[in-house]
């Protein structure tokens, strides 16, 4: 195969050094999130909410990604693709850089964390703790953050030892035993359902976050 033009391909040298250096960050981020060094910084995240913001939170690996491109699609009516969707629908560390897709200057802010006294208003989408299991087990294995076979990770992902989020099953419970789940604030989303019939489950979505839709933009 021929190789690219310089101009396109660049410095080799500098791509794999910035590759080494981005690999080596996202190690030490993954290695400190298990650490207690997670609590003050999980405070100062949780700082400057907006009254009308409104959480998607899950457990990692069970759907928020692609919910978050289709709703962004539906509450902005553009077109998705990473950059825009982590740039306007944040997570709770880049928050304050949210775009207000929300009514009132609200914004939806996607979290993984388990169940905090800050999220008034929550979208909580849970998936098969089995399929979340496989899932986080090849995603951290792609990565290099695991290298210990599926019956190991299996023990440590039911002690909630993987990946600095705790359990699947204290996570769910710390969302359905919160205070917005005795109200009318928390909206339980399973992912089966959704990808089963999203055109529904996305409605009822839009709904629980006052958005005015029209179903036909929802269903393309």
């Amino acid at each position: 195969m021929e190789s690219l033009p310089a101009r396109v391909s660049g410095n080799p040298n500098h791509h794999g050094r910035k590759h080494g250096a981005e690999y080596a960050y996202r190690r030490l981020r993954n290695t400190l999130s298990k650490t207690k060094l997670r609590i003050p910084l999980m405070w100062l995240y949780h700082r400057d909410f907006h009254p009308n913001d409104v959480f998607l939170a899950c457990y990692p690996r069970s759907g928020s990604t692609w919910a978050r491109f289709v709703l962004y699609e539906i509450l902005t009516g553009q077109e998705s693709s990473f950059d825009a969707v982590n740039r306007d629908l944040n997570g709770i560390k880049q928050h304050k850089l949210g775009r207000p897709v929300l009514p009132q200057g609200g914004r939806l802010i996607g979290t993984h964390e388990p169940f905090r006294k800050e999220y008034r208003r929550v979208i909580y989408m849970v998936r098969d703790a089995r399929d979340v299991m496989l899932s986080e087990h090849a995603f951290l294995k792609a990565l290099d953050y695991y290298r210990g076979d599926l019956d190991s990770f299996a023990w440590s992902f039911v002690r909630g030892k993987v990946n600095g989020f705790g359990s699947w099953q204290e996570h769910v419970s710390s969302f359905l035993d919160s205070r917005p789940a005795s109200t009318n604030d928390l909206l339980l989303v399973q992912y089966k359902e959704l990808r089963q019939n999203p055109e529904i489950g996305y409605a009822r979505i839009v709904e629980f976050l006052g958005v005015n839709v029209d179903p036909e933009l929802i269903r393309r």
